[in-house]
C-alpha cells in the first residue's frame, strides 16, 4: 500500500488483501474500506459513562471502575486486577486467576490461566515460540514488529491475512483455504468465526488475552472500554493529558505497539558566530531513527544556507546526539522544523540541549521532540533556527520522487 499526500482529494489504493480496497480523505484519514474482508463490527450504544479529573473511566453502564494511587485499574466491576511494583499487570481474577511474569527487558515471559502456563521465547520484540510443560506447542514466523506471516501449532501451519493496521483478518491453511476469520470493531473488540484456533495475534497484530485484554507490551488495552487500563508511562510527553487514550482516539489510522516515541541516534555539529547584536547559527547532523513499528531510517538535518538561525553568544561543538519525538513513524521526522537550542562547554567538553516542533504525523498534526548532544567544543550560546530534515527509510518505506516518504 502507498500512503497518499494530504493534498489529494480522494485516494484509492487498490487491493491489499483478497481484493479489499481502502480510501482516504484529504487529511489522510481512512474513510472507507471495501471487499470481502472489509468486515467491521459496531459497538452497542452505552447509556451511561463517567470520568474523574484524572481522565479515569469510573462508570461504564451499571459497572463502577476503581484505580490504585498509581492510576492502575483495580476493578472493572467484573474482574479485579493486581499490579507489581513497576505497574505491570500481575494477576486478573476471572473466577479463576490469570497471572503474568516478565523478563528483564519488560517482555512477557509467561502467562498462566486455568492451570496452564505458557512460556514465550522471543525474536526481538516478537514472541516466536510458545512452550507448555516443556513442550513446544507453537512456532511463529515473523518479520517486522507484530508482523506474523505464519504460525504452526497442533492444527498445522496457518498463514495470516492482515489489513493495513496489521490486524488479522483470516488464517488460511497450506492450500489457501480460510479456516478462521476475524471481525473487529473500530477500537478492536474482536469476534472470530470458523475453525477454533489457539492463535492470539488479532487486533493490530497484538495478543488477545483472558478478560478480553490486549497485551500492548508497555500496557494492557481493553477494546470494549476503548482505552488502556493503566496510565501511559511517558505521561505528558505523549502530548495529551489523557493518559488512558488509545492511538490518539483515532484507531482507524494509528496503532500503538509499544507506547513509545521515535528515537534518533546520530552525530551533530553546531555553532553560533556573533554578528552585530545577535549571532548567526548553523547546525548539521546525521544519524539513524527507529519508530514503534520497528521501521528504521537514516536522516540528515541541516540549517539551509539561505536561512541561518539567530543566536546569542559564541560557541562551537560537535558530538553524539540522542533524540526522541512523538512522530507516529520515521516518515514524520522529515521536513522543516523550528529548533530552539542551548549550548555550553567547559575545558573542551560541550553539551547541547534542543527542542523542535513542526507539522507532521504526531497528535493534532504536530511533531514535537527534543534531545541532547555530548561531545567536544567550547563557549556558550542560545539559538533559534529552522532546520530541514531529509529521511531515507529502509525496508517497507521508500523515498518518492517528490522527496517524501511513502509506505509500501
Amino acid at each position: 500500500m502507498k500512503r497518499g499526500h494530504v493534498g489529494d482529494p480522494q485516494l484509492d489504493f487498490g487491493f491489499f488483501c483478497h481484493g479489499n480496497t481502502l480510501r482516504y480523505d484529504n487529511a489522510g484519514r481512512r474513510n472507507s474500506a471495501g471487499g470481502s474482508f472489509a468486515r467491521t463490527g459496531l459497538p452497542n450504544a452505552m447509556t451511561q459513562t463517567a470520568y474523574n479529573a484524572n481522565n479515569q473511566l469510573t462508570t461504564w453502564g451499571t459497572a463502577s471502575l476503581f484505580y490504585d494511587l498509581n492510576g492502575n485499574m483495580t476493578s472493572d466491576g467484573t474482574h479485579s486486577y493486581s499490579w507489581d511494583a513497576r505497574n505491570r499487570l500481575q494477576r486478573i481474577d476471572l473466577g479463576n486467576t490469570a497471572s503474568f511474569t516478565y523478563d528483564p527487558f519488560g517482555r512477557r515471559a509467561t502467562k498462566s490461566n486455568v492451570g496452564t502456563s505458557t512460556t514465550f521465547l522471543y525474536d526481538g520484540a516478537n514472541p516466536v515460540q510458545e512452550v507448555i510443560g516443556g513442550t513446544n506447542t507453537a512456532n511463529s514466523l515473523s518479520g517486522g514488529v507484530d508482523e506474523v506471516f505464519q504460525r504452526t501449532d497442533s492444527a498445522g501451519a496457518r498463514s495470516f491475512l492482515t489489513d493495513a493496521l496489521g490486524s488479522t483478518l483470516a488464517l488460511t491453511d497450506s492450500s489457501g483455504t480460510t479456516q478462521t476469520s476475524y471481525t473487529f470493531e473500530p477500537f478492536g473488540n474482536t469476534s472470530a468465526s470458523g475453525s477454533a484456533a489457539t492463535n492470539s495475534f488479532a487486533y493490530t497484530g497484538r495478543e488477545l488475552d483472558a478478560g478480553n485484554l490486549y497485551f500492548y507490551r508497555a500496557r494492557y488495552y481493553n477494546p470494549q472500554l476503548q482505552r488502556f487500563i493503566s496510565e501511559d508511562p511517558i505521561r505528558l510527553r505523549s502530548n495529551s493529558i489523557n493518559f488512558y487514550q488509545y492511538a490518539y482516539n483515532s484507531p482507524a489510522d494509528f496503532r500503538d505497539p509499544f507506547g513509545l516515541y521515535t528515537f534518533q541516534l546520530g552525530l551533530t555539529l553546531n555553532g553560533v558566530l556573533p554578528v552585530g547584536p545577535v549571532g548567526i547559527t548553523y547546525s548539521a547532523s546525521f544519524g539513524f531513527a527507529i519508530d514503534t513499528d520497528g521501521h528504521i531510517a537514516w536522516y540528515d538535518a541541516y540549517t539551509p544556507a539561505y536561512l541561518p538561525g539567530l543566536g546569542e553568544g559564541l560557541s562551537g561543538s560537535g558530538g553524539v546526539s540522542f533524540g526522541f519525538s512523538n512522530a507516529r513513524s520515521v516518515c514524520g521526522l522529515g521536513g522543516p522544523f523550528l529548533n530552539v537550542s542551548g549550548t555550553g562547554g567547559y575545558t573542551g567538553v560541550a553539551g547541547t540541549v534542543d527542542y523542535f516542533t513542526g507539522a507532521g504525523d504526531g497528535p493534532n498534526g504536530v511533531v514535537d521532540g527534543g534531545g541532547f548532544t555530548l561531545g567536544v567544543g567550547g563557549g556558550g550560546s542560545a539559538s533559534v533556527m529552522v532546520t530541514t530534515t531529509d529521511v531515507h527509510a529502509f525496508g517497507r518505506y521508500s523515498s518518492g520522487s517528490d522527496g517524501k516518504i511513502h509506505a509500501q
